[in-house]
């Protein structure tokens, strides 16, 4: 999920004006997050004080600006301060509260294993629970395959009914990245694939004497 704007040459950006004050700008991308990385651990705020961070001349965020800018926060926060951030974009801020739904369900998963009893966890199953879990399994992952043809089938109807929302632009260029301009080394891996085939098909061809069908 990735919400970005076409901008050149621009990387993250973050300033602290005042010692309770955090100024957010540039690209929090992928490729724009690497400058601040030792930025980021250097930023602290007084312990018992509110804060704010001013998020409004954010240009672009994905998934990786977004995971690092929750992360800052998270850790700011844990540092008993009260940080808010303010001015970020709708399709930012929505972006970040997924991220951060995802990052609190990880977070509670070692939790729920943690609290099981060790002895429950070292004792065998029997076989009734071994079926269990494996029906469990079994229903999850077609619950999650169900789930995904029907978002598939929704998005895929709203893209049919108003078509003016496709963005046309990166499917073509990803058509042709992966299509047309792949033709040259899939047809070379072919070609080396078949000589890799051919040489250890001889020793059997040459059982029946039809090795003369390998090339020399």
């Amino acid at each position: 999920m990735v919400y970005m704007q076409t901008i050149a040459n621009s990387i993250a950006a973050i300033a602290q004006p005042t010692p309770h004050e955090l100024a957010l700008s540039g690209c929090w991308t992928a490729r724009g997050i690497g400058p601040i990385a030792e930025q980021l651990e250097a930023i602290s705020i007084g312990v018992e004080a509110e804060a704010t961070a001013d998020g409004a001349r954010i240009e672009a965020m994905d998934t990786a600006g977004a995971w690092v800018l929750q992360t800052l926060l998270l850790r700011l926060r844990g540092e008993s301060n009260a940080v808010t951030l303010r001015g970020l974009r709708p399709q930012f801020a929505q972006l970040l509260e997924v991220v951060a739904q995802h990052m609190d369900g990880q977070a509670s998963q070692p939790a729920d294993a943690a609290s099981q009893p060790a002895d429950a966890a070292s004792q065998p199953l029997t076989a009734l629970e071994r079926i269990g879990h494996s029906t469990k399994n079994a229903l999850e992952q077609a619950l999650a395959l169900l789930t995904f043809v029907g978002e598939s089938a929704g998005v895929f109807a709203t893209c049919v009914a108003h078509p003016s929302r496709l963005r046309w632009r990166p499917i073509l260029f990803n058509l042709r990245s992966a299509g047309f301009d792949a033709l040259p080394i899939v047809g070379l891996l072919s070609f080396l694939l078949g000589i890799v085939v051919a040489y250890q098909a001889a020793d059997q061809l040459r059982q029946f004497g039809a090795n003369i069908f390998v090339a020399d």
